[in-house]
């Protein structure tokens, strides 16, 4: 991950800041309809969400709409595990 993020001038912080910046109030906003509003277990399904960005960054689409369907493809499924 770390090298094609740092080609780019990214780092794997200024990854996980620009995930949370562009993705994380409309997230949180989807993993509490999800959770039905239980606000502690959408802050957790919203921290697992972005962790498992931030480590499968070298294979993610940098296309901020499939960006977007990845993150609440991942938040629906950690919602029903």
């Amino acid at each position: 991950m770390g090298d094609e993020l740092r080609r780019h001038g990214h780092t794997e912080e200024d990854l996980a800041t620009a995930l949370y910046r562009d993705f994380g109030t409309p997230l949180m906003a989807f993993a509490l309809k999800l959770t039905g509003n239980d606000r502690h277990w959408a802050e957790d399904v919203v921290q697992e969400t972005l962790i498992r960005a931030w480590r499968n960054a070298e294979k993610l689409d940098r296309n901020p709409e499939m960006l977007r369907a990845w993150l609440y493809t991942v938040a629906r499924r950690i919602v029903i595990d």
